[in-house]
């Protein structure tokens, strides 16, 4: 099941702990991502960077990432962890000539050295997939790069280092300071799609550009609901849609996207806050085939936080999106309660 991605693009430095957990030294590259718009760049843990998402307690995680090496680890160093409470499991290692390694809490796993090396300069897509558990099981635990193979942990292996066979957080690191890092995604083991390496992906952005079929919340610094909520960056307070009304949604129509390839699944993303005491809930809501479909309430903050969802079929159809359906699409925003 697809749980995360990010494309970098919507946000500036100051917004990226609004939807990542922890990113101590993180800042947004301008320009510098693996197409033109913007990467994240990171921190080697050595000199304390990170980026960290935590989401629910999963003994599978499939994850992929864009990387572009500006130089090599004097040591070996963990690019990709998986921790459970905080505590490693499994690490992706990068070596000094560039080659990979799964290692569980820094133990080498049989099977788990690649002999592929990632060249200084050159943008990589790397995917990493593990099964948490004391025996595996054959293909459970492998890195791809570009789409190739390059390890394949021999089945039996140990890959469980606390008392839990699971996994709640994953974490992305620098091979030396302000690596650059673009067009994440992480997916669990549950579901019936998407739980296999999703291959080379690119995570695209779509922005409001005109009103919806509804729109009832009110607007400050904007002539209209859709223009308060269009910018890159977020400027918060400055324009914005607001309701005190249960019930109340606003839609959006939204940038379209010339696309090919197969669309694994959208994410909408709330940035949001309730400037009040007492308690709110706010939905990411979409309008796709006529019927309006609403999310999984979520509880706002009084800061304003990024409320991530994902879709990975259009509910009207049953099916995976089509370009076409991203063109029809509305999204927007529920006051739930």
């Amino acid at each position: 099941m697809l749980r995360f991605i990010d494309g970098c693009n919507h946000y500036a430095t100051a917004d990226i702990t609004k939807k990542w957990n922890a990113a101590p030294t993180a800042t947004v590259n301008s320009a510098g991502g693996r197409f033109g718009g913007n990467g994240l760049r990171v921190h080697d843990v050595l000199n304390g960077g990170y980026l960290r998402k935590t989401l629910n307690a999963q003994p599978t995680w499939i994850c992929g990432f864009g990387i572009i090496p500006t130089a090599f680890p004097s040591t070996n160093t963990p690019i990709f962890q998986l921790l459970d409470q905080g505590a490693n499991q499994i690490e992706l290692r990068c070596y000094s000539d560039g080659t990979l390694s799964l290692t569980r809490n820094g133990a080498p796993l049989s099977g788990g050295l690649s002999t592929f090396a990632l060249q200084i300069g050159a943008w990589y897509f790397i995917e990493v997939k593990v099964t948490i558990a004391n025996a595996i099981l054959a293909g459970t635990c492998q890195v791809r790069v570009n789409n190739e193979l390059v390890i394949d942990v021999v089945a039996g292996q140990d890959t469980q280092e606390t008392a839990n066979a699971t996994a709640n957080s994953v974490q992305f690191a620098g091979l030396v300071p302000n690596t650059t890092f673009d067009d994440f995604y992480i997916c669990d083991g549950t579901g019936l799609i998407n739980i296999d390496f999703l291959g080379d992906s690119r995570i695209y952005e779509m922005l409001p550009n005109g009103a919806g079929d509804q729109t009832d919340f009110g607007v400050v610094g904007a002539v209209n609901n859709w223009a308060a909520v269009d910018e890159i960056p977020p400027d918060d307070d400055a324009t914005y849609v607001f309701s005190q009304t249960p019930g109340q949604r606003d839609l959006y129509n939204l940038q379209d996207l010339v696309l090919t390839g197969t669309i694994k699944g959208i994410q909408t993303c709330l940035d949001a806050r309730k400037d009040d005491c007492g308690a709110r809930t706010i939905a990411a809501t979409i309008k796709t085939g006529g019927t309006i479909y609403d999310g999984v309430a979520v509880v706002p903050a009084t800061s304003y936080l990024m409320f991530t969802e994902t879709r990975e079929v259009n509910p009207f159809t049953a099916l995976a999106w089509t370009p076409a359906d991203l063109i029809a699409l509305q999204a927007g925003v529920k006051l739930v309660s």
